[in-house]
């Protein structure tokens, strides 16, 4: 179900990266890999020289904490 949802995202919105965080970023790469090669088969642009890179965010499950200390800063 991640794979359709995520194959929807970048066929919609066709995106050049994607970041993938929180607990599913945990989740190893025997995961990541089976999720990229499942989107890959549902991706439009397959054939394209210009696809969309699926990575793992590098700040993981602490995308919202990094936030909440910055907002002061967006305000």
């Amino acid at each position: 179900d991640l794979s359709v949802g995520i194959s929807n995202i970048i066929n919609i919105m066709q995106p050049q990266v994607l970041i993938i965080g929180g607990g599913v970023s945990k989740s190893g790469d025997f995961f990541i890999d089976r999720l990229r090669k499942l989107v890959e088969e549902k991706d439009y642009a397959r054939y394209s020289k210009e696809r969309c890179k699926i990575e793992i965010s590098k700040i993981k499950n602490d995308a919202a904490l990094i936030g909440a200390v910055n907002i002061d800063k967006f305000i």
